[in-house]
C-alpha cells in the first residue's frame, strides 16, 4: 500500500493555468522551462537473476527547451535537462544525470535534411550487463545527419552518417567503451507519389577501446577482437501502400567481419527491418515491426537478434491518450564460451492526461522477462511509473 500511495501522490500533483513560453525572441525563437516529477516502482532495479532489489525511485527533472523557426523551412529544437534520481531504500543507486538533445531539419521541394546531436547520461543495466548488483552508468554521444535529394520526378537519393560513442563511467574493469560509425545510402524510384522502392547499402563499423586492459577486458579482447565491420545490401520499400497503410522495409543480407579475435565471428546473414503502420481511424493506429540483425555487447560479444514489435495508440478524448505495446526477441550470442541464447518478451500499457497545454500526467506499466540458458543472464522485472510534467 505504501508504494501505491506514493505513486498516487505523484500523480495527484498539478496546477491549472496556461502560460506561454518563458521567453520569446521575435517570431522565430521560443524558450521554455521544462520540469517533471516521476515516481517509479520496480521489483528488480538491476535486472539481476540471483538477488532482486525491490525499490521506489523519485526522479526530479529540471531543464529548458528552445525552439527556432516554427512552421519554417529550417527548424531547430534544443533541450537540456538534469535528472536527479533518488531511491528510497538503496541510496547507492542514486544518480544525477545530464541530458542534451538537439535536432535540426530543413525542407524544400528538392532537398530535405535532418541533423541530430545528443549527450545522454544513464544508470540502467542492459541485457549484457545484467550479471552485476550495480547499475551500469554510461555517457552516450550520438550525432548524425541524413538527407534526401530529388534527382528527377521519379528518382531520389538518400544518404546519411551516424556516430555513436558509449563510455562506461563505472565498472570500467569489466565493460568496454565503443565507437560506431554508420553510413546508409539508398537509391529510390517513385512507384507512385507516395510510394518508393529501390536499393540500399549500409556500412557500420564498431571500434572497441583498448586503452585500459584489465584481465577481464583483456580476455574479452582475446576472444572477440578489436572491431566489427558490417556491410548491408538489399531492397527498400518506403511509403504508403494504401490510404491507411504505410511501410518502411529494408530486406537483404549483412556481411560481418570481426578483426583480431580468436573466435571466428565472420558471418553472412539474412537481415531485415520491416515496419508497417495502419491508421484504423482518426483516433487509433496499430503498428508491427520485424527485425533481424547483428549486435554488439558490453563485453565485445557478437550477437544475432531476431524479433517482432507491435503496438496500438488510441485517443480517448481531446486530452486523454493511451497506448499498449509488446515484443519478442531471440538473441544468439554467437561463439560465446557459454553458448548463451536468450528469449525475451516485454509488454507495456500507458495513459496520459493533458487538460492544459503546459502540463500533463502519465501512468504506465511495463513487464520484462528474459529467459536465458545462462542462468545469471535471466531476469524478470515489473515497472510502474507515474509522472507530472510541465512546460511554460
Amino acid at each position: 500500500m505504501k508504494k501505491l500511495s506514493l505513486l498516487a501522490s505523484v500523480a495527484a500533483m498539478g496546477a491549472t493555468a496556461y502560460a506561454g513560453p518563458l521567453l520569446q525572441v521575435g517570431d522565430d525563437l521560443d524558450v521554455s522551462f521544462i520540469g517533471s516529477v516521476i515516481g517509479k516502482w520496480t521489483n528488480n532495479v538491476t535486472w539481476n537473476s540471483y538477488k532482486s532489489y525491490d525499490d521506489y525511485l523519485i526522479t526530479t527533472r529540471v531543464g529548458g527547451e528552445a525552439v527556432y523557426g516554427k512552421n519554417k523551412a529550417f527548424t531547430v529544437t534544443a533541450r537540456a535537462y538534469e535528472d536527479l534520481n533518488r531511491y528510497m531504500q538503496h541510496e547507492r543507486f542514486d544518480s544525477n544525470l545530464a541530458n542534451v538533445i538537439v535536432k535540426a531539419a530543413y525542407q524544400s521541394d528538392a532537398f530535405n535534411a535532418n541533423a541530430h546531436f545528443s549527450f545522454v547520461q544513464a544508470a540502467q543495466n542492459t541485457d549484457t550487463t545484467v550479471n552485476d548488483e550495480n547499475l551500469a552508468r554510461t555517457n552516450t554521444i550520438k550525432a548524425g545527419v541524413n538527407g534526401s535529394y530529388v534527382i528527377s520526378n521519379k528518382v531520389i537519393v538518400d544518404a546519411g552518417f551516424d556516430y555513436v560513442d558509449i563510455h562506461y563511467t563505472n565498472q570500467q574493469n569489466v565493460y568496454t567503451d565503443s565507437t560506431a560509425y554508420i553510413v546508409p545510402v539508398s537509391l529510390l524510384y517513385k512507384i507512385t507519389d507516395k510510394l518508393s522502392a529501390g536499393l540500399s547499402y549500409q556500412y557500420r563499423q564498431t571500434n572497441y577501446d583498448n586503452s585500459d586492459m584489465s584481465p577481464s577486458k583483456l580476455y574479452s579482447r582475446m576472444l572477440y577482437g578489436d572491431r566489427t565491420q558490417d556491410h548491408f545490401m538489399g531492397l527498400t520499400l518506403r511509403g504508403e501502400l494504401t490510404e491507411k497503410l504505410s511501410s518502411e522495409v529494408y530486406v537483404g543480407a549483412t556481411i560481418r567481419d570481426s578483426s583480431g579475435g580468436l573466435l571466428d565471428n565472420d558471418d553472412t546473414m539474412f537481415t531485415f527491418s520491416a515496419k508497417f503502420n495502419y491508421q484504423v481511424s482518426d483516433k487509433a493506429n496499430v503498428y508491427v515491426k520485424g527485425l533481424r540483425d547483428f549486435g554488439n555487447g558490453a563485453q565485445r560479444q557478437n550477437s544475432e537478434s531476431t524479433g517482432v514489435d507491435f503496438g496500438v495508440n488510441y485517443i480517448l478524448s481531446s486530452y486523454i491518450t493511451s497506448y499498449a505495446y509488446g515484443g519478442y526477441r531471440y538473441v544468439d550470442y554467437v561463439n560465446s564460451p557459454s553458448g548463451r541464447q536468450d528469449d525475451k518478451i516485454f509488454v507495456g500499457v500507458g495513459v496520459s492526461y493533458a487538460p492544459v497545454k503546459w502540463g500533463s500526467l502519465a501512468l504506465s506499466y511495463t513487464y520484462y522477462d528474459n529467459s536465458s540458458n545462462v542462468q545469471s543472464s535471466s531476469y524478470m522485472a515489473h515497472l510502474v511509473s507515474a509522472s507530472l510534467s510541465i512546460k511554460y
